[in-house]
């Protein structure tokens, strides 16, 4: 808990915070699944809380997922859960209705659209799409890198198409947050040369 309070005000130091708990994760056992447990149980309920309660600490919410990918680069979490997060950070809400309600447009084999509405991401918020970026710019270069394996690179342009998808989804996107997602592609971009 320590940890995530500290992490949610130095922002800049969070490789720090990660190295440090690398360090201690060799000594005390089952620390690092406390700390990745707190941490996902923590950005959940700022993707369940309403905009307005989020929008006092959404810094916080940012350094958070900051931390998730720091703890992924000093090899404390596997891919597999980054990608997880940011499939989660997209579909958490949008949920398709059950089959008998479902529009014709809806294959029976879609569980999250983000075209079906929720309170929880209204259509001018850019919360998650903040989450997803700062995630990856965390852990997106060495996914990009032709260090990483191939498997993860894939992954990564997976799940690219579905956040161009959620985007392109969300009607209109700030000229803030459309060039975020920009710079965050040219970073990848860089990544895989």
């Amino acid at each position: 808990r320590a940890v995530l309070h500290g992490a949610k005000g130095k922002f800049h130091a969070l490789h720090l915070f990660a190295d440090v708990v690398a360090g201690l994760s060799r000594y005390y056992e089952g620390m690092c699944v406390r700390l990745v447990d707190e941490l996902l149980e923590e950005l959940k309920r700022g993707l369940e809380a309403p905009g307005g309660r989020r929008e006092r600490d959404t810094q916080g919410y940012l350094a958070l997922s900051r931390l998730l990918g720091e703890l992924y680069n000093y090899n404390l979490i596997p891919h597999a859960l980054v990608f997880d997060t940011l499939y989660l950070f997209l579909h958490y809400g949008h949920e398709v209705p059950h089959p008998p309600s479902l529009p014709p447009s809806f294959p029976p084999y879609v569980t999250h659209d983000p075209r079906v509405p929720t309170p929880l991401d209204p259509p001018a918020d850019t919360f998650r799409t903040q989450l997803v970026i700062t995630l990856l710019q965390a852990t997106g270069p060495f996914f990009a890198s032709s260090t990483g394996h191939a498997k993860m690179k894939g992954k990564l342009n997976v799940f690219l198409i579905y956040f161009q998808r959620y985007l392109f989804c969300r009607g209109y996107v700030p000229p803030d947050a459309e060039n975020d997602v920009l710079d965050l592609l040219d970073l990848l971009e860089e990544g895989g040369r």
